[in-house]
């Protein structure tokens, strides 16, 4: 309980502490500016060669520089140049804005604790993208697929154009026909191997919209892809699968660790699926599913406890139940 009081609270000093030290950092761009007659004016140093604090600063801006040589080499390999150089402009806004977001916060709850206002959070809004979270959301989703001629999806489908391809997908209408099914299912056979991890993660995330039987080894070959936002995308979306039963028990039994990992966590996310897995864990009898989640996941292991014990304490309360209503209706032997 402490430590997730100090984890808490820690994010309002980081937060605070990084949006007042781009203010810092303003004053000795300032400075440096000023002393080299860039501008009219000279302000005063804040550090002196070898001090403490000079050296301390020269400590953490070794870290800092290091950091963002990380994140734009990873960013960089992922995504490509030009997004991993776009990522430090996108570090400081993000920054500034966690501190904007913690004073408005430590002026909520003050508020709420000097009687002014009551604590009301601000929720953001936002469609769901590539690698997001699944649930209840996968009814939002459907509800904003814009409706195209299925010959633009499937132009979209051959396109070269990173950006048209993973578009077509999401653009694939779940009532196509037969022939359009089969031409839309080739075209995804071969992009779930693309080299372009943006649209192998469409794959992975369509194949949950669309419950069509012919996508399920589409799946499983999602589910043996090594980026793990791919694999993240395949578990949420065979949570998505009809014959869930089936499926699952297939994918416990023959995926690979990774694959495995990834759908215990998808599951432990999403409380709504983790009872219907529970359920065709008993009425299916998914003994490879059963074994796995108690193995792989503590969490899972206590909510299946508690399943189970719901459902014995359910049988044991009708019992009674029944028994009076037999007994109400047998007529009297005198």
């Amino acid at each position: 309980m402490k430590e997730n009081f100090v984890k808490d609270r820690k994010v309002f000093v980081a937060a605070t502490a990084s949006f007042l030290g781009y203010l810092v950092l303003i004053y000795n761009i300032l400075y440096v500016m000023g002393y080299l007659k860039l501008v009219p004016f000279q302000l005063l140093p804040t550090l002196i060669a070898g001090e403490p604090l000079a050296n301390l600063v020269t400590f953490c801006t070794f870290f800092m520089v290091l950091r963002i040589t990380q994140r734009i080499t990873w960013v960089g390999l992922t995504y490509g140049l030009a997004q991993g150089l776009m990522s430090v402009p996108r570090l400081i806004v993000g920054n500034v804005l966690n501190g904007l977001a913690s004073f408005r916060a430590l002026k909520v709850f003050a508020d709420s604790r000097s009687g002014k206002a009551a604590v009301r959070w601000d929720n953001t809004a936002h469609l769901e993208g590539i690698g997001n979270m699944a649930g209840d959301e996968g009814a939002r989703k459907r509800a904003v697929i814009e409706r195209v001629p299925i010959e633009q999806v499937m132009t979209g489908l051959i396109s070269k154009d990173v950006q048209s391809v993973v578009r077509a997908l999401h653009q694939i209408p779940e009532d196509a026909d037969q022939l359009e099914r089969a031409e839309v299912i080739s075209y995804m056979r071969n992009l779930v191997s693309s080299p372009e991890l943006r649209i192998r993660a469409a794959v992975a995330q369509t194949v949950g919209r669309l419950t069509w039987n012919e996508l399920t080894p589409t799946l499983f070959t999602s589910l043996n892809d090594e980026d793990p936002i791919v694999l993240g995308n395949a578990a949420r979306s065979l949570l998505e699968r009809p014959r869930l039963g089936a499926v699952i028990e297939q994918a416990f039994s023959i995926c690979r660790p990774r694959a495995v990992q990834a759908i215990i966590q998808s599951i432990e996310q999403d409380r709504r699926r983790q009872r219907q897995v529970f359920e065709l864990i008993v009425n299916e009898e998914l003994l490879v599913t059963k074994a796995t989640i108690i193995a792989s996941s503590l969490v899972l292991r206590k909510r299946f406890s508690l399943f189970m014990e719901g459902l014995k304490s359910g049988a044991n309360t009708h019992q009674p139940m029944l028994n009076i209503g037999v007994e109400s209706v047998q007529p009297d032997a005198t």
